[in-house]
């Protein structure tokens, strides 16, 4: 395998949002992802001709873009025959990648026409995704930060993490790997989000501690007189004055003593924090890579105080404490 995949895999950055030392070449992400969704690399090993008859595809089409990944160690070749090269790619990390190689997609289609309407859709921009596939891949983008965030969420109830069981609302919660783990530590969770997350979530018996709630956050928020909230990669999908606004919701349910913690990218932390905004840009209709001091103010004017802006040792994501007085 090539040295610069390896490292990526390595570190468990394989995402469009990974630190720039990691970040895999858009020649082989574009190429596998062509294959992939195409159908080709589940036919792998096989013969080139044969495979790209069964899928009605050009042979020497797929033969190229086969090469690509043959030149990063993906695959072997033999003749016209393909198989794969070990260590093999794991099933996530086929689809991690290749779902990289989707962004470079959206990013080429609908960054141009949003420079002149923040609403704009390009006819060539890839598909959503069904809830299942959204929130397993974003799960997969996110994994290495579960750890280290729920650690911080765990400090941050302080004195509370002791007690009975500490109240936290997961908002936005997602694919509910944060939810997990926090009720592994002892936390009565509750999971908010739209209903086709929920109605997925419900499907999982592994969920069954976790209190699900299917609501608009913008709307109404699960329960009052929590001792934490936690907020990861959620506030960014928002235009500022829905951001302050939700911030001040959130405020209203955490007691006294209770914290709220955000987990974002932050615009000036480098060129992650600054491509981010990019993927907002491209992916919502008003979200940001919010700074700061957006933050601080946000956080400030809700009547909560700043406690710590960390970013995570192996993650450009940074996680934002803050407690209500």
């Amino acid at each position: 395998m090539h040295p610069k995949l390896s490292e990526a895999l390595d570190h468990d950055q394989l995402t469009a949002m990974a630190a720039p030392d990691h970040l895999v070449d858009w020649r082989l992400l574009l190429s596998l992802e062509a294959v992939h969704g195409a159908g080709v690399l589940e036919r792998i090993p096989g013969d080139v001709d044969e495979v790209a008859a069964d899928l009605g595809l050009d042979a020497d089409a797929v033969a190229a873009c086969l090469q690509v990944l043959v030149a990063w160690g993906v695959l072997r070749r033999d003749g016209r025959r393909f198989t794969w090269d070990e260590p093999r790619l794991t099933e996530d990390e086929v689809t991690v990648l290749a779902q990289h190689g989707v962004w470079i997609r959206r990013w080429a289609a609908n960054l141009g026409p949003r420079l002149r309407d923040r609403h704009a859709t390009s006819p060539i921009a890839p598909q959503g995704l069904p809830a299942p596939v959204g929130l397993r891949l974003l799960h997969l983008a996110t994994r290495g930060a579960v750890a280290p965030v729920t650690a911080l969420c765990w400090e941050a109830l302080g004195t509370r993490a002791t007690a009975e069981r500490p109240r936290v609302l997961d908002l936005g919660g997602g694919h509910g790997a944060y939810s997990l783990a926090l009720v592994e530590r002892g936390a009565a969770v509750t999971l908010q989000d739209l209903p086709p997350v929920i109605e997925h979530l419900r499907t999982r018996p592994e969920f069954e501690p976790v209190t699900l709630v299917a609501a608009d956050m913008h709307r109404e928020l699960a329960g009052d007189h929590v001792d934490l909230v936690l907020l990861s990669t959620v506030t960014n999908m928002f235009d500022p004055p829905r951001v302050a606004t939700l911030l001040q919701r959130v405020a209203e349910v955490v007691t006294p003593g209770g914290a709220v913690v955000i987990v974002s990218h932050l615009r000036e932390r480098g060129p992650v924090g600054a491509a981010f905004g990019v993927q907002m840009l491209v992916a919502t209709m008003g979200g940001d890579a919010h700074g700061e001091q957006d933050y601080r103010g946000w956080l400030e004017d809700a009547g909560l105080v700043v406690e710590s802006v960390d970013q995570l040792t192996d993650s450009p994501l940074c996680v934002l404490v803050a407690r209500k007085s």
